[in-house]
């Protein structure tokens, strides 16, 4: 998909060199008619690579950015509209993923949405820092004009401090990774992961390893285990779904994982 911000690159770009649509046009070899500059600045058209070339030597983008955008704006704009398009399609209702995923049969979009569903929920249940005005706790009804102004500028100002927390977490992996404007997909799933990371208090460094394995192991020991050996029956009860599980070997394994979070957190103070 092109960038829908190239015609006011090429607007910007010719109004910055203080041209006309003609004489910007005679930049060109061959040159190109003042129709078909007004083309390219309203949208209607795309130039070809030779001329999309000369747009990039003059206005400083590189032709990848001038056809997908920037790496940070790309990111932003990805995190932005996730957030919008889960409010639009929940409104005031309880957010379920299912429901969501659901709105698509195709796999990859599907994997999209889930990825927007997991970046907005563990953001918005995230702290970021912003310092919490004491009204934040009474009712709507019991706050006051300027109570409620307090705290609608708080909420803002911790939207936009996530917002950059996180972005700026995503940008920095796509440098270092190699990650093109136009892959979307894998950006959305960054932003998914990095929000979860964030949700977690987990950093990218020892200490935010040990507690990623711990966590992960936790989540195996509580959840997935459990999930494996019993299900529900229609009176809300647990049962084991097959014999042949022994609750010895059950014992033995939960054991084990809790013996070994105990051993991964010790490493971490041999790191301090």
């Amino acid at each position: 998909m092109a960038n829908t911000n190239l015609s006011k690159i090429i607007k910007s770009t010719r109004i910055k060199l203080k041209m006309s649509q003609e004489t910007f046009g005679k930049e060109f070899n061959p040159p190109a008619a003042k129709s078909i500059v007004s083309r390219w600045e309203r949208g209607d058209s795309i130039p070809n690579p030779e001329r999309l070339l000369k747009i990039s030597d003059l206005s400083g983008y590189s032709v990848e950015e001038l056809l997908y955008g920037t790496l940070k704006n790309t990111i932003i704009d990805l995190a932005k509209n996730a957030q919008k398009r889960m409010h639009t399609f929940f409104k005031d209702r309880y957010p379920h993923p299912d429901e969501f995923i659901n709105q698509s049969q195709d796999t990859h979009e599907r994997m999209f949405l889930g990825d927007i569903f997991n970046f907005v929920t563990f953001m918005e249940q995230s702290y970021f820092g912003t310092p919490r005005p004491e009204s934040l706790w009474k009712s709507r009804e019991n706050r006051t004009e300027l109570e409620q102004r307090q705290i609608d500028d708080y909420y803002h100002k911790e939207y936009n401090a996530g917002m950059n927390k996180v972005c700026h977490r995503v940008y920095n992996i796509c440098k270092k990774t190699g990650v093109k404007p136009y892959q979307k997909n894998l950006i959305m799933n960054l932003l998914a992961k990095e929000a979860e990371l964030i949700f977690s208090d987990i950093d990218r460094n020892n200490e935010g390893l040990v507690n990623f394995a711990v966590e992960e192991l936790e989540n195996l020991y509580a959840r997935k285990i459990p999930d494996f050996v019993y299900g529900e029956n229609s009176n809300g009860d647990a049962i084991k779904l097959s014999p042949s599980i022994s609750t010895e070997l059950e014992h033995k394994i939960e054991n084990m994982i809790e013996n070994l979070s105990n051993d991964i957190y010790d490493l971490v103070q041999h790191e301090k």
